[in-house]
């Protein structure tokens, strides 16, 4: 008899998986917890990399345009708004987000001006190949225009030389933090991280993705809205 029992443990039929919508965050949470449990169809959990899964706990928003995936919360931070900086407003060349202490209140006069009171932060994933010195070139040049003092102009440049790779791959992400202090931060996705005092610099960045000049007019809608629901 038992061996007749464990005879029917090993040809037990495997328990069907679950069937996942795609894309859908509640799903993929769901499964990672599935996978947590050693089952013997299973095995060991896999090592996952995905950023949508190092917290299993948040919740995961999608750009739509790019397919980019952002976490609702990072390190402390609450996700106001996301959307895509496209080359001649066509071709999609990064998908941004943009956090911010959830302690932020809108200013119904001048939003922007509020943030500065709150850590922020500007997390940007490409989806296409580029250099990081025509990255770093193209944020430079919309902040030449925007910042007056050239050492902390000189300074967030060199910052984001030091931290971002050479070649720049799609998914590659770096995070601009923005302290009230004037502090940023440049971190690359090798979690290697630079700061410096550039309070023009973290003002500049504002103006740029949220000002009425954005590079990208939509994201700054998408974010404002987000910021006003704080």
């Amino acid at each position: 008899m038992a061996s007749f029992r464990r005879l029917m443990c090993r040809v037990a039929p495997r328990a069907a998986a679950p069937i996942l919508a795609c894309g859908s965050s509640v799903a993929l949470a769901d499964e990672a917890k599935l996978r947590q449990k050693k089952s013997w169809w299973w095995g060991p959990p896999p090592k996952e990399n995905a950023t949508h899964l190092k917290d299993l706990e948040a919740v995961v928003v999608t750009e739509k345009r790019t397919g980019v995936e952002f976490l609702d919360h990072l390190d402390g931070l609450k996700l106001a708004g996301c959307g895509v900086r496209a080359k001649f407003g066509v071709v999609p060349v990064y998908a941004v987000g943009f956090y911010a202490s959830p302690a932020y209140r809108s200013d119904d006069i001048d939003p922007i001006s509020a943030l500065g009171d709150v850590p922020a932060a500007l997390r940007i994933t490409l989806v296409r190949h580029l250099d990081a010195s025509t990255f770093v070139k193209a944020i430079e040049d919309q902040l030449a225009t925007r910042v007056s003092d050239a050492a902390q102009l000189k300074a967030f440049v060199d910052a984001c030389v030091a931290s971002l790779p050479a070649a720049m791959v799609p998914g590659t992400t770096t995070t601009l933090g923005l302290e009230p202090s004037g502090q940023v931060t440049v971190t690359s996705d090798a979690s290697k991280t630079t700061a410096l005092f550039a309070p023009q610099v973290a003002a500049a960045l504002l103006d740029v993705y949220l000002g009425p000049n954005a590079v990208s007019p939509a994201a700054r809608d998408a974010i404002l809205k987000g910021l006003a629901n704080f």
